[in-house]
């Protein structure tokens, strides 16, 4: 949750919310656009709670306390309009590293033995590659999909 204060540094470069470095920066107005089921925006405290879905009692309670602690160089929340992003789902979980694979994205037990016939690929096939930044996850998921596929259509079973 924010005030006026910092909603209007977030709608120009440099204070972007989020981004796809080389693609796009998204700005707080962007979120009013495009996600309309997580921004909130209200000129009163009770009316963000309400749009929120959270108790005004609560939320009050809460930027109290926010705004009577030592916080740095974050602003006092205390000018409207007021505004939240949220609640945030997590759609996409994996961890970084997947399960050990061959070069042909063969899965390999914990013994170094082979378990035939199963291939891994996008996240689960990285095999301790660590991908940071965005979107690499989505060209890995593309491209061991692709092989893995291959080598899976190859395989032939043990009679």
């Amino acid at each position: 949750m924010f005030d006026q204060a910092v909603a209007g540094k977030f709608s120009a470069w440099p204070y972007y919310i989020s981004t796809a470095p080389g693609v796009a920066y998204a700005y707080l107005d962007d979120y009013r656009r495009n996600r309309p089921d997580i921004f909130h925006k209200s000129e009163t405290i009770a009316g963000l709670a309400a749009s929120m879905g959270v108790s005004v009692e609560a939320l009050t309670q809460t930027i109290s306390h926010y705004n009577s602690r030592e916080r740095g160089n974050r602003p006092a929340i205390e000018q409207g309009p007021y505004y939240a992003l949220g609640p945030i789902k997590s759609y996409v979980v994996f961890t970084d590293g997947g399960l050990k694979v061959t070069d042909r994205l063969e899965v390999v037990r914990t013994d170094g033995s082979l378990i035939q016939g199963l291939y891994a690929a996008g996240s689960a096939g990285q095999g301790g590659l660590l991908l940071e930044g965005h979107g690499h996850h989505l060209g890995w998921a593309f491209i061991s999909g692709r092989i893995a596929g291959r080598y899976a259509a190859e395989f032939k079973p043990d009679a």
